[in-house]
């Protein structure tokens, strides 16, 4: 329902649409705002979970096709773009959401690839220099050209195309960072 109408959709709508009475969802949630926070942390922890899982003692052959479909599923899927059109137009209208996004971790995936781009430079397995930038620079060449197109809607998903983004982003950042060695 948010992805459908965004932060439009009234509270009644989604609970109707969640098989629940409209005096339910407000008990739980009190207002759209706070049902699309929820939404989002429901997000934010299925990123984590999938994180925690990754196999981050692994080779960089290994890991990066991971750490690639994570963001793909996340940013190059149109029901996740569609939430996060909902979340932006909340953003807009009520910018304290905003600042209590902004106040949390974010980037978690951010934060842990360049984590392991340093520990890999460290033990001569890579030589990236400025891991956090080359992180975002990996992170950016599966996502950043399609995300906008989606968030926008002037693009579709595309299993195949998501596939060789992600292929691409990884045997790149291979050359680059290994054949230095």
């Amino acid at each position: 329902m948010l992805t459908e109408h965004g932060s439009s959709v009234s509270l009644e709508l989604v609970a109707a649409e969640a098989g629940l009475t409209r005096q339910t969802l407000y008990n739980r949630y009190g207002s759209k705002q706070v049902l699309l926070r929820a939404a989002f942390d429901d997000i934010r922890e299925k990123i984590r979970a999938r994180l925690d899982m990754a196999p981050w003692d692994a080779e960089p052959e290994i890991l990066l096709p991971v750490i690639a479909r994570v963001v793909a599923d996340n940013f190059l899927e149109l029901e996740m773009a569609k939430l996060q059109r909902a979340m932006i137009q909340t953003v807009e209208e009520m910018p304290e959401v905003g600042m209590s996004l902004k106040s949390e971790q974010t980037g978690q995936v951010l934060g842990k690839l360049t984590s392991y781009l340093e520990r890999r430079t460290l033990i001569g397995d890579l030589h990236v220099t400025h891991p956090e930038l080359q992180a975002m620079l990996f992170l950016g060449s599966i996502s950043g050209f399609l995300f906008p197109r989606l968030l926008l809607g002037t693009a579709s998903s595309d299993a195949e195309l998501n596939q060789k983004l992600m292929n691409e982003a990884v045997s790149s950042f291979l050359r680059l960072w290994r054949e230095l060695t």
